[in-house]
């Protein structure tokens, strides 16, 4: 199996402070395991300079943390892409990053991602631009997602590829097609439950009297055995939550929980246009044979252009093996 150089760099989500991240991180360092596969460079620790606390609780790595409170915070100072010190390039531009939330699931996600990869890609499930029904007076418009599902269809033309959109995007409908997908891309509103991560959800089309939430606890009822990738599309799905043990409590963790190796979700709100155009990008890279960690950098580094942040946002939750095009 094809593990990853020493340029990948893979974040532990779990621990409350800094600082004992920091030393878990060392000790997995000194173990006799490949040092690609434990989230530290001892050569550049420097790098984690950049990770900054959100009222004394680490909530997440990668870009940037997650910050669950921000109460005396203004939420521009803490969300912001991670920068080496040493060189003043976003981390993103020398190194692919991923998160885990320890490395047992790192390690079971990369096994997991490495073994479903050795099968052909055979079918994707695109989900977006769902009908919010009577949520329309609260939530605006998805402008961006109708193209942005017409044009990931596109990429996976000759492919089994479902598409529900409108009326037909519903939570039953979409529950029922995961099973059988590869590959599944989310595109709509998300909300995050900071009480209550079972009740964080995605406002997809009702159907008659169902509503539209397709929640945490619907998707922790699948068993995902043969779907190797979900992308969610949408604003705050890795927000939740944060475990000790399991890192944040989100939407995209669900889909971990499932028994998908890897999740690419978000850190904040997104903006919608930004977020169609990334994840173009993303899939042209998936569909020329790149693993989803390499997709999203190559996709991130063709957005560092202007002052939106949307491409920071997104990271790959899980592990997945290395593969070029």
């Amino acid at each position: 199996m094809k593990r990853w150089r020493s340029t990948s760099l893979w974040y532990a989500a779990g621990g409350a402070l800094l600082g004992c991240a920091l030393t878990l991180l060392a000790q997995l360092a000194s173990r006799e395991i490949p040092r690609e596969i434990v989230a530290y460079r001892r050569d550049r620790p420097s790098a984690f300079g950049a990770i900054r606390l959100a009222e004394g609780r680490l909530t997440g790595f990668g870009y940037a943390p997650y910050p669950t409170y921000v109460n005396s915070k203004r939420a521009e100072e803490v969300l912001r892409p991670l920068i080496d010190p040493d060189s003043g390039r976003f981390l993103v531009q020398d190194h692919a990053l991923g998160v885990a939330s320890s490395a047992s699931q790192f390690i079971a996600a990369v096994e997991r991602d490495h073994k479903l990869s050795m099968e052909p890609l055979t079918s994707a499930l695109l989900v977006g631009d769902p009908n919010p029904g009577t949520d329309l007076d609260v939530l605006p418009f998805l402008q961006g997602s109708a193209r942005e599902i017409e044009d990931i269809s596109e990429i996976y033309k000759g492919l089994d590829t479902r598409v529900l959109t409108r009326s037909a995007a519903t939570p039953a409908h979409v529950l029922a097609a995961l099973g059988s997908a590869d590959i599944v891309h989310l595109s709509a509103h998300a909300e995050a439950d900071l009480s209550d991560p079972g009740r964080s959800r995605f406002h997809l089309s009702p159907a008659g009297n169902a509503p539209g939430d397709l929640s945490v606890r619907d998707i922790l009822r699948q068993r995902l055995q043969r779907t190797r990738l979900v992308v969610t599309a949408a604003c705050d799905t890795q927000a939740g939550l944060v475990s000790a043990s399991e890192g944040s409590l989100g939407l995209g963790s669900a889909f971990l929980t499932a028994g998908v190796p890897a999740v690419v979700s978000s850190l904040w709100k997104v903006d919608d246009y930004a977020t169609a155009r990334l994840f173009v990008h993303f899939h042209r890279e998936l569909r020329r044979g790149a693993d989803p960690l390499s997709a999203l950098r190559t996709a991130q580094l063709q957005e560092l252009g202007g002052s939106n942040r949307t491409w920071a946002s997104f990271e790959v939750f899980g592990g997945v093996a290395e593969r070029k095009p």
